[in-house]
């Protein structure tokens, strides 16, 4: 859709009279990183996957600020006709997704949060948001270079999909290096909102119920945060999905897609 000279990119898979599934991805990847999930998903919903402001198909163009995401959800509901949903949050979009609910609680059914939205990642040891803010765009040599790097955070959970989602990712730039699509100006203005926003904040006004899709092989920190997160939002719920790495929609997606399908329809999990 166009929005004020602003193209906000998503696709839809159509299921009539079906409950609305708004998928939204993590940061610097795209709407395509849930392709392998939604083959299980279209018999039950009626499907939304954006992409968010500067990444994919999507204009990047700022401000890159979740709140300017929460609104751009907005539009596209409107645009649609949507008058409620259930969000889904990868990583990063956890934070944004909530802030939406807490926001607007009558456009929203539930939240599913994977693997992130619930720690403060400033609050992580050793987290340094000024050298965040500083650093220089990532980069590496050749793509297979950085193909290479992602697969490695997979590890026995790699396929072709992971090489194929890292070229989307990812831009041969005119110095000849591989670097992030996503403008590191954008880069660095979500992250550190993801690094600083306020759980406190959201626990005071968010009211909807909340399932959190947690992996596996991740450092204790976010154990620690995620029990911290459940004492906060008595609504919420989580399930560690085991051996798994952080993109749980790439490396179980049919795990997520049944926990999503269970929780949507009240079962137990």
């Amino acid at each position: 859709m166009e929005l004020n000279g602003i193209t906000l990119a998503y696709d839809v898979y159509e299921k009539q009279n079906a409950p609305v599934l708004v998928l939204i991805h993590g940061l610097a990847s795209t709407k395509e990183s849930y392709n392998r999930t939604i083959p299980f998903l279209t018999e039950k919903f009626h499907i939304l996957s954006l992409d968010l402001r500067g990444h994919g198909e999507s204009s990047q163009v700022g401000p890159y600020t979740n709140e300017q995401l929460v609104d751009d959800i907005l539009e596209v509901l409107d645009y649609e006709g949507i008058e409620k949903a259930t969000l889904v949050g990868g990583s990063f979009a956890g934070a944004p997704v909530q802030q939406f609910a807490a926001k607007y609680p009558d456009r929203v059914d539930k939240l599913v949060l994977l693997d992130g939205g619930f720690a403060r990642n400033v609050e992580m040891p050793g987290a340094d948001l000024e050298a965040l803010q500083k650093r220089e765009p990532f980069s590496t040599s050749t793509m297979e270079e950085m193909i290479a790097g992602v697969r490695q955070s997979y590890g026995e959970h790699v396929t072709d999909f992971v090489d194929e989602q890292t070229r989307r990712e990812t831009v041969q730039k005119d110095d000849g290096r591989v670097y992030l699509a996503l403008p590191h100006e954008a880069f660095v203005s979500y992250a550190s909102e993801y690094f600083t926003f306020s759980l406190d904040e959201l626990a005071a006004t968010l009211k909807t119920p909340v399932l959190v899709l947690q992996a596996a092989n991740r450092p204790e920190f976010y154990d620690t945060a995620l029990q911290a997160y459940l004492e906060k939002f008595p609504l919420a719920q989580a399930v560690k999905i085991p051996n798994s790495p952080h993109p749980l929609m790439v490396s179980h997606p049919q795990e997520v897609a049944d926990y999503i399908i269970r929780f949507t329809e009240g079962k137990s999990l």
